[in-house]
């Protein structure tokens, strides 16, 4: 499922009222990436450790490393749908 076709979502859950630091950052990722609870909890299960380095970057991404990202998070739902 392609970032577009994710546009319009319904079924994003975000953690509200009393957050942690892990929610916080939870909900920054799947607003980011437009993806709901299953599939941010089978991506995290599934990251290799060189794509979670590219995922969780802090700094700005370059132009390269986002193409990295979204071929990551795109094959990565193409396996969660499969």
């Amino acid at each position: 499922m392609s970032r577009l076709k994710r546009k319009h979502r319904e079924d994003i859950k975000f953690v509200s009222g009393k957050m942690g630091v892990n929610d916080l950052f939870d909900n920054m990722i799947k607003a980011a990436c437009r993806i709901n609870d299953e599939e941010y909890d089978y991506i995290c299960e599934n990251l290799t450790d060189d794509e979670s380095l590219i995922f969780l970057k802090d700094d700005e991404l370059s132009i390269k490393e986002k193409r990295e990202f979204l071929r990551i998070l795109e094959s990565h739902l193409e396996k969660f749908y499969a």
